[in-house]
């Protein structure tokens, strides 16, 4: 794995870490609205409603708190969401960057043309694979990134178990989420998908 190759997957993992950071921050926020016995309207709550400009407005203004203290801690919780979605806005453009060098744009239009794919679940796998030359076949692949099961075997007996835990976390995670878009989006892909859980035990 080159060097450059290492600096550019420290880009793409500092934006999980901020946005684990922006989940963590949202979740005080409600930590402070629940423990002073606030309830959030049934508006916010709706999908697209929840963390939408209008939310982060009544947060700020339309939210009534008997101190001065209450206001500002609770402005301060804000302030730390609002800044981190600013990084994470800052981080994305420079991500996309990389994406458009010459460096990575030929594989990445290759891979987005993958249903499932987009940008940044392109990247990611350009930055942790760097070369697919570096594996053998598909089965090398696939026990690289840790989409292979545990296998316990004893004699002549062998027992399948379970997804390894093994690999490489943020390569399982994106494929993961990369599959279950292709499903949603792709119909062939969907009735494949289908017919398999047909076969899997109850």
């Amino acid at each position: 794995m080159s060097r450059q190759t290492l600096e550019d997957r420290s880009l793409v993992r500092t934006r999980s870490l901020l946005v684990q950071d922006i989940t963590r921050s949202k979740s005080r926020v409600k930590s402070f609205l629940y423990f002073h016995g606030i309830s959030i309207p049934a508006e916010y709550i709706k999908k697209n409603g929840h963390w939408s400009k209008k939310f982060i407005k009544w947060l700020k203004e339309g939210l009534i708190l008997p101190s001065s203290s209450g206001k500002e801690a609770l402005n301060s919780l804000i302030l730390n969401v609002e800044n981190l979605y600013a990084n994470l806005k800052d981080i994305n453009n420079k991500i996309k960057l990389l994406c458009e060098s010459d460096r990575y744009t030929k594989n990445i239009i290759l891979l987005q043309s993958i249903p499932g794919l987009g940008w940044l679940s392109s990247i990611v796998i350009m930055t942790h694979i760097e070369d697919i030359k570096r594996c053998r076949n598909t089965d090398h692949l696939s026990s690289y990134i840790g989409l292979i099961p545990n296998n316990h075997s004893s004699g002549e007996k062998e027992c399948i178990g379970r997804i390894t835990f093994r690999g490489v976390a943020a390569l399982k995670t994106i494929l993961v989420e990369s599959a279950w878009m292709a499903i949603k989006k792709e119909p062939v892909l969907s009735l494949c998908f289908h017919n398999l859980t047909k076969r899997m035990h109850p």
